[in-house]
């Protein structure tokens, strides 16, 4: 079978010496070609036109090092030279020649016991479709069937374009619907408290129907899924999947429920709470530090559970009528009153398992500092480098 289901970082020897003793074929989803792409423009255009047949379609490996008899592997003789350096070249070149940008592309050398080395370059399906061979002047588009790769026509192309359309309506009718339900307490739990901070983690793979995880394993990752400003929790599995709450009395502060979909949404209670005395407030420094603390938990959950990038965060706070944003020392307040009761931030986009969570965050928090009268959010410098209240 195709290598997709395995991370390409746990990718060795003995899983390609499986596709040649398999007799596994080149298919939707894995190419071979016994050699490096050249530095001529031809083979430039080639490796583009894989690459963006991959990601225009269902994803895949292009494998170089790999030998094929009419179709099934047949043997690794691998290639040679600096791996490092021709990941580098092969890197440029899809980076300047496909617009747009392909995020989440990977490429490994895996060494051989020969000497040798197998480059892997790990294409994931894309939803900012569709993604066009743009080098020297040449615009192609592409995309594969199990036969390879072939140029799209004028039909295609639509639907593509509504494909790349569906996904992200998808994306914000699930964060809509599910807010409808928080907002109800028909959320995982009705929440304690009236203001809210609610966090999703949703893949861009959403818009797929075939998009689910097995769940099964979750029960032991409990480190891995601590809710929102709490030390400890319970877990169980539910209806949407499978949940973490704070063991509190009946109405709860604080939950994580990660959904078959793969998308994670955490909801919690305690950070707005109304305040008796003073203006009610966002913390805006606690509620950073904490986003950069548990998103990459959520993350590394959904990593284990096979979900890949791009992932869409989204950040809600819900009932934030006439609150101030603390962005000094206690009490110390420069904002104005925020003027609406919700505040949904637009989308951001994760595009890496390695991103830095406070660039992937900042869109979200600038969203949160311009509603209290900001232009941007005041914990990064000029260079954009968190630091911090």
């Amino acid at each position: 079978m195709p290598l997709s289901h395995i991370p390409l970082e746990n990718l060795t020897e003995q899983h390609l010496q499986g596709l040649v003793t398999g007799f596994v074929p080149e298919g939707r989803r894995i190419e071979y070609k016994r050699e490096l792409p050249g530095n001529n423009d031809e083979a430039k255009r080639e490796l583009l036109a894989d690459v963006t047949s991959f990601a225009n379609a269902a994803g895949g490996d292009l494998l170089y090092g790999v030998e094929e008899d009419g179709g099934p592997a047949r043997g690794l003789p691998g290639v040679s030279g600096d791996a490092d350096a021709e990941i580098l070249r092969l890197e440029a070149i899809i980076r300047t020649g496909v617009d747009p940008r392909i995020p989440g592309v990977h490429l490994r050398a895996i060494p051989l016991a020969s000497g040798e080395f197998v480059l892997i370059i790990r294409v994931p399906q894309s939803w900012a479709l569709p993604h066009m061979v743009t080098f020297k002047n040449v615009s192609r588009f592409f995309s594969r069937t199990s036969a390879g790769k072939y140029q799209v026509d004028v039909t295609e192309l639509r639907s593509l374009f509504a494909r790349s359309a569906d996904a992200g309506e998808q994306i914000r009718r699930f964060r809509d619907e599910r807010l409808a339900r928080i907002v109800a307490s028909e959320g995982t739990f009705p929440m304690s408290g009236g203001a809210l901070t609610v966090l999703h983690l949703i893949p861009m793979r959403i818009a797929d129907p075939a998009s689910r995880f097995d769940l099964r394993e979750l029960h032991t990752q409990r480190v891995m899924l601590p809710p929102l400003f709490v030390h400890g929790w319970d877990q169980r599995y539910n209806l949407d999947g499978f949940a973490t709450w704070s063991p509190t009395d009946a109405q709860k502060t604080s939950y994580v429920q990660v959904f078959r979909n793969g998308a994670i949404e955490a909801v919690e209670s305690r950070m707005l709470a109304p305040a008796e005395l003073q203006p009610s407030s966002i913390p805006g420094a606690l509620l950073a530090e904490e986003l950069f603390e548990k998103i990459p938990k959520y993350l590394s959950v959904q990593r284990q559970l096979g979900v890949t990038p791009p992932i869409v965060l989204l950040l809600t706070l819900v009932g934030v009528n006439g609150y101030l944003l603390e962005v000094g020392h206690a009490w110390e307040y420069r904002s104005i009153a925020i003027d609406r009761n919700i505040i949904q931030t637009s989308e951001a986009i994760l595009e890496d398992w390695s991103a830095d969570v406070r660039l992937v965050v900042r869109p979200a928090l600038d969203a949160i500092w311009n509603a209290a009268g900001y232009a941007e959010c005041s914990f990064y410098d000029a260079s954009g480098r968190w630091v911090g209240q």
